[in-house]
């Protein structure tokens, strides 16, 4: 009986970020500045594993993830253990994870993180300084799948919508 493996091109790597957004209130987390605070954590391809280590070599396109209604980020484990050791940056927004989640700030914040996450490409302090494409994708599960759509909306900065399961809105995702 003969064993093999497969490797993965990359190790992963993870940091958090708060994100604000000046114009709107409430949100998740501290330190992101005045306004509505969206805490993000961040999974990305590195040459080593661990928390805040450097990007690996290269450019590599980000994944803005909405979790379901009454779900946390952390449920979805295998989607970055997937997609970050292959090449991909993911980002799951920490917010509107309670029993009466607001559809519309959801969607508003999935926007807003891929808008961010471009400009951390562009700010040097960063640990994605000059490592992100311009290609960003909106995938949402169960409500973050509605939400992904209202982020998706009228946005031409967004390549690629992937709704799994994707549940109706409040604003209508339809």
């Amino acid at each position: 009986v003969s064993a093999f493996g497969f490797s993965q091109p990359f190790q992963v790597g993870h940091t958090t970020i708060t994100f604000n957004d000046p114009n709107r209130t409430g949100g998740f987390g501290s330190g992101g500045g005045s306004g509505r605070q969206i805490q993000t954590e961040i999974y990305y391809p590195a040459n080593t594993a661990g928390d805040d280590v450097p990007i690996a070599n290269g450019q590599f396109p980000v994944i803005v993830i909405g979790h379901g209604f009454v779900m946390a980020w952390d449920a979805y484990q295998n989607v970055w253990e997937h997609f970050a050791p292959n090449g991909y940056v993911l980002a799951f927004p920490r917010t509107e994870g309670s029993f009466s989640p607001s559809h519309g700030d959801f969607g508003m914040d999935l926007k807003l993180v891929a808008e961010k996450m471009q400009m951390e490409a562009t700010d040097q302090n960063s640990i994605f300084y000059q490592a992100l494409t311009d290609k960003d994708a909106i995938a949402g599960h169960s409500m973050g799948g509605g939400a992904g759509v209202l982020a998706s909306e009228n946005n031409t900065d967004i390549e690629t919508y992937v709704g799994m399961a994707p549940a109706e809105t409040n604003p209508s995702a339809v």
